[in-house]
């Protein structure tokens, strides 16, 4: 039987200076002055025989990047930079067919990566008239400024960027495709810090910039195409222009048309999946036709893709109320396999879209619930009370997530913000949990409250007394406050089906007798002696924390409450009537639990 094997090895060349090194998928030519990546396939079949494909060439001047994948924060600010050193830094240098690239452009393309301020830059091309060298220093000068912000303002006011810009939009047909779309991404880099509708680049080089690139669409590749894409759609948003039109904004908006309509007819020539995930949360939301493509393509392609992009994926499908599960339940899937802690920022992202998307995954949220314990002594107010209304959202209860929210709250009661204490109680009171030291703990929260009680909405301040009626920790003083005539509570129905049963256990009509339970009371008869009111409560899964058969918060007061006003409570849970299979054995299930109760209160 034929089996792929891996290999790694260096050989030497008949060229000077020139080392092959060979591994898995691909080898590198070094020489002195320059990199070259080759693509290869290697396969190890039964008859020894060695087989390459060489695929394509491409030239890099940068090192390649690695992302650690622990460290979200980090992934996507350094995600960014690195997709615009591919765009920008060493745009042009790619060519059609295998002819190497020019001596001289590798040296120009070295040289401005070397300079890292943007006088340096600016003062080096005031010496070059080749369109593409310039283009590649205003690319150069995109990632200076996006690696600092301060450069920026003052380099889009310097007479010399101007001139270069004046220059290039008459010889942009002489640019390169890479560097068309390199130039796109650099003026959304170098006035992206300018409030919107103030200055901007001159108007004539951004109209024959949209129009060069309108007419080159059908030979960029899919990645300049997503490019593309992608940058204007962050400078349409970034543009402010609403009401306004121009002839400038309506090339720009029919370049985005046609590039959206490239994009929808090539997606199968999507390879990356990070490219994909980015191009879902930056152009996805401009065509649902493109997001569907998308869609499959990610599922495709997810098993390569770094933990920041699962995370983007679940964000732009979060805000664009889109639910495709196959890929969701694939991205919980390796979510739940990663072994590497996760940042709390990144945790609470993905959580929060679970919740937008009302995904319900216990071992993805187990898995994301540990690496919030681990980072349980660095964790902030904020992220405190976010994860934990996040994780209570979905019915998921953890002890030890709990507990790790219960000691911040011990050791920051007295200073952390009234708004994050009220979203803790409420999250507590939404899995009923109660921390083991709320005798010491909960007085102190209690004074906070009543200090601060009034700095909290009024919606946040009827959720707070009611969740502390749901942990059995009711406050007066508190309740006085919502209980007055300015609040209106309008409460939820409190049981599904009522039944009055007199002595022998016989039926009673309902609206014949005094109901203290309701507002309206008024005119009926006294119950007779030994007559009980019975509530049937129906629970569905909804009900129930994740995979449990303990009741939430919520469903656990409602029982309290019915039991206190005198009901005998007849809980029917689905997991128990769905394993029945016929209405007679469903009839005859209720009637045994309702004799039960009735027994069990005669014998009390």
């Amino acid at each position: 039987m034929a089996r792929c094997i891996a290999a790694r090895l260096c050989i030497a060349v008949p060229w000077p200076g020139i080392r092959l090194c060979i591994c898995p998928g691909e080898f590198v030519i070094s020489s002195s002055q320059r990199w070259q990546r080759v693509t290869m396939l290697c396969s190890h079949t039964g008859n020894n025989s060695l087989t390459r494909s060489y695929a394509h060439q491409t030239v890099s001047s940068t090192a390649i990047h690695s992302t650690p994948h622990n460290d979200f924060e980090q992934i996507n600010e350094g995600a960014e930079k690195e997709e615009q050193t591919c765009v920008d830094g060493s745009a042009g240098l790619k060519q059609s067919g295998r002819k190497m690239v020019p001596r001289s452009w590798m040296d120009e393309l070295e040289s401005l990566q070397l300079m890292t301020t943007t006088e340096e830059i600016l003062e080096h091309s005031k010496v070059e008239t080749k369109a593409d060298a310039l283009a590649m220093a205003v690319g150069r000068l995109g990632q200076v400024v996006s690696n600092n912000k301060e450069q920026g303002s003052k380099v889009i006011h310097d007479n010399r960027l101007h001139t270069m810009l004046m220059f290039l939009s008459s010889k942009l047909e002489n640019v390169g495709h890479s560097n068309l779309v390199g130039l796109q991404w650099s003026i959304w880099q170098l006035w992206r810090g300018q409030p919107p509708g103030e200055g901007g680049p001159p108007k004539v080089f951004v109209k024959s910039l949209h129009a060069v690139l309108s007419n080159q669409l059908k030979k960029l590749t899919y990645k300049n195409l997503s490019f593309l894409a992608e940058a204007l759609s962050l400078e349409q948003g970034h543009s402010g222009r609403q009401g306004q039109h121009s002839e400038e904004f309506e090339i720009e908006d029919d370049l985005m048309s046609k590039t959206l309509r490239m994009l929808e007819l090539r997606w199968v020539e999507a390879d990356n999946g990070v490219r994909v995930a980015l191009l879902m949360a930056r152009a996805g939301p401009l065509s649902p036709l493109l997001m569907e493509r998308l869609e499959e393509k990610a599922l495709e392609l997810i098993e390569s893709m770094p933990l920041w992009a699962l995370r983007t994926m679940c964000i732009s499908l979060a805000n664009q109320k889109r639910s495709p599960q196959a890929l969701i339940r694939a991205i919980a899937y390796y979510l739940a396999q990663e072994r590497s802690t996760m940042c709390p920022k990144f945790v609470i992202d993905i959580v929060n879209a679970f919740v937008q998307l009302r995904f319900f995954n216990y071992l993805v949220l187990k898995r994301l619930a540990n690496s919030m314990v681990i980072s349980g002594p660095q964790l902030n107010s904020w992220q405190v009370s976010e994860a934990s209304l996040c994780f209570s959202q979905l019915k998921f209860y953890s002890p030890a997530l709990y507990r790790t929210f219960a000691q911040h709250l011990t050791e920051h009661v007295e200073t952390m913000e009234v708004t994050y204490l009220a979203e803790l109680i409420m999250a507590f009171a939404r899995v009923n949990f109660l921390p083991a030291n709320d005798d010491d703990v909960f007085p102190k929260v209690f004074k906070r409250l009543e200090a601060e009680f009034d700095h909290l909405k009024l919606s946040t301040q009827l959720m707070v007394v009611w969740c502390l009626c749901i942990l059995g920790l009711p406050q007066p003083n508190l309740l006085v406050q919502v209980l007055s005539p300015s609040f209106y509570l309008k409460m939820v129905d409190e049981y599904d089906a009522e039944v009055l049963l007199n002595s022998d256990g016989t039926p009673m009509p309902l609206h014949e007798f005094e109901a203290p339970h309701l507002v309206d009371n008024s005119g009926l008869r006294p119950l007779p002696v030994g007559a009980r009111r019975v509530a049937f409560l129906a629970y569905d899964f909804t009900h129930f924390l994740l995979q449990s058969h303990d009741l939430h918060g919520l469903s656990a007061l409602k029982q309290r409450q019915l039991r206190r006003a005198g009901f005998l409570v007849v809980p029917v849970a689905y997991f128990d009537f769905e394993a029945l299979t016929t209405n007679t054995q469903r009839a005859a299930f209720i009637m045994k639990k309702m004799a039960k109760i009735l027994a069990e209160d005669r014998v009390t």
